[in-house]
């Protein structure tokens, strides 16, 4: 008999001293009742919030959102359930200016019953920079970043609002932290070299040669690292809706030497091939220097498929079916699943078939 059933059972004797009156025993027994009744609420509360996370983690927002409510309406005191209602709100649309509002509402109550949740003052924080409240996203930025840890998305959105109320000097410090931290980190050098551009226009004349000299160094740092690559990345995008796959590939090609693993600049080479050898080479080649996102492996098993398609129609059965083989076990939608067996076994139907007329 596990403990709850030993609960149930000793509730059940409860009752039957109430059936017969005995209000002494009934009041020595009081304590337990109301722990039993406790502890039913608490495990039926994590249970349902258990199920709320699940079905946010799945994004079925809408219906994490009613059971997030359903906790709230039997304890208001639930941080965590005030914060990822919050979070699920924030991803909602991150569009709605009613959601981001909202999520701000929910995010305030994690902090008022928990001064010290970091990451209800970053997502606060940033709630309300995308509603350009954004004296009240500093502050929330300043109190998450106060806690001594170090989260590279709060640094940055403490940066941006920094620099539109013109305070470059204090967001250049702020990207200075970062690039300590990862002294390759690409968008910090980018938004970095930007504001050193407008310090320069509004400060040259106070600054002293040597700071010209670093910040020069610092753009320098920022060509190499950033702008030819977002160039070759825009180029080539360009040049592929221009049709001029040929040129487009050699500036994708470029920028997967600057950054072996930029999933949109393999995506854009697929597009340039118009055969499927070519496109599958590049897909591998993607895959094999560490892009194993679901997408690539959607995007194979879909040439896939249509490729065992292709050499059904040439007759051409032993490699189709090889490739539908190949094709087994990749994450495909329900539908595409369905037409790869239905369209294998249809081939190994009509395979056998030959064999038997050629016998």
């Amino acid at each position: 008999m596990n403990d709850l059933q030993k609960k149930q059972e000793n509730i059940l004797k409860i009752w039957d001293i109430l059936k017969n009156h005995n209000y002494y025993l009934l009041k020595s027994n009081l304590p337990s009742i109301i722990q039993f009744f406790l502890s039913l609420h608490s495990n039926n509360s994590q249970n349902k919030f258990q199920t709320g996370l699940k079905l946010a983690k799945s994004c079925d927002l809408l219906n994490a959102i009613k059971i997030f409510d359903e906790i709230l309406k039997i304890d208001e005191r639930y941080t965590d359930c005030y914060y990822q209602k919050g979070l699920a709100l924030m991803n909602l649309d991150k569009k709605n200016l009613d959601y981001l509002q909202k999520s701000v509402y929910c995010f305030q109550k994690a902090i008022e019953i928990d001064q010290f949740h970091f990451d209800a003052y970053k997502n606060q924080g940033i709630c309300l920079f995308q509603l350009e409240q954004y004296d009240q996203a500093l502050k929330c930025f300043d109190c998450a970043i106060n806690y001594g840890l170090y989260d590279k998305e709060c640094l940055l959105y403490k940066a941006k609002v920094l620099q539109i109320n013109d305070r470059n000097l204090e967001a250049c410090k702020i990207f200075d932290k970062i690039i300590e931290e990862d002294s390759r980190d690409v968008e910090s050098y980018f938004y970095k070299g930007v504001l050193i551009i407008l310090i320069q226009v509004e400060v040259y004349p106070y600054i002293t040669q040597k700071s010209i000299n670093r910040h020069n160094n610092i753009l320098i740092k920022l060509l190499t690292l950033i702008q030819r690559q977002f160039q070759f990345q825009t180029l080539g995008d360009l040049l592929l809706d221009l049709e001029k796959e040929d040129e487009a590939r050699n500036y994708f090609d470029k920028v997967i030497e600057i950054d072996p693993k930029n999933l949109y600049a393999y995506l854009g080479k697929i597009l340039t091939f118009k055969n499927f050898q070519n496109k599958m080479k590049t897909l591998n080649e993607a895959i094999e220097a560490g892009n194993k996102s679901n997408k690539l492996l959607l995007i194979k098993g879909i040439m896939i498929l249509a490729l065992g398609d292709l050499l059904q129609n040439e007759r051409n059965y032993d490699q189709a079916i090889e490739q539908y083989n190949e094709l087994i076990g990749s994450k495909l939608s329900t539908q595409e699943s369905w037409m790869l067996y239905y369209n294998k076994g249809t081939l190994l139907f009509i395979q056998n078939e030959e064999i038997q007329r050629s016998l």
